[in-house]
């Protein structure tokens, strides 16, 4: 699956010819564009998804979940090309055991933005917390800034990463800050 970061908070997520974008504000051809703040659109997905719930279109699987009762970010559960994938939005805290449960268990890739509300401290629990084989954390360095002091960190500057389902670790998680 190759992975495309759009600043400041939005991807693209390919595999053959599955696509699936998340927050991306410029309209482009997907099969799902998915909005975890709840409202977006986009003309040329065959599907969009701005709220909870389940969801296929060409083969993708996609479940989402409100973060919290506030109802103002939804976490999707996405599964293409075999990988699941945590869409984690604009968390502002670490996932409670009852969301966790109901998007299912055992992720191998989350996409986690960093936010204003979310310190370094806060992204290393929820890394640790939900134990994804890959974490991929992006923001802007003033979000992030203290991450690599408390954890084994890669660096990946290039707008695409491409994640392979066999070269993923089995036990352990490996985090990239990507930016």
């Amino acid at each position: 699956m190759k992975i495309t970061y759009s600043a400041p908070h939005g991807f693209t997520l390919q595999h053959q010819k599955q696509t699936l974008t998340v927050d991306l504000t410029a309209d482009q051809s997907t099969d799902i564009a998915l909005f975890t703040a709840g409202d977006g659109s986009a003309p040329s997905a065959q599907k969009v998804i701005t709220l909870p719930g389940e969801y296929e279109v060409n083969e993708i699987l996609v479940k989402g979940t409100f973060e919290s009762t506030d109802r103002t970010n939804t976490l999707y559960r996405c599964t293409l090309g075999g990988l699941s994938v945590l869409l984690c939005g604009q968390l502002s805290a670490v996932p409670t055991p009852a969301v966790l449960s109901e998007l299912g268990e055992n992720f191998d890739v989350i996409l986690l933005p960093a936010n204003a509300s979310i310190t370094a401290k806060l992204l290393k629990k929820i890394i640790e917390t939900i134990s994804p084989k890959l974490a991929l954390v992006v923001g802007e360095s003033t979000h992030t800034s203290g991450l690599a002091d408390m954890m084994p960190l890669q660096h990946h500057t290039e707008p695409t990463y491409t994640v392979k389902a066999t070269e993923l670790p089995l036990d352990a998680t490996t985090t990239l800050l990507w930016g």
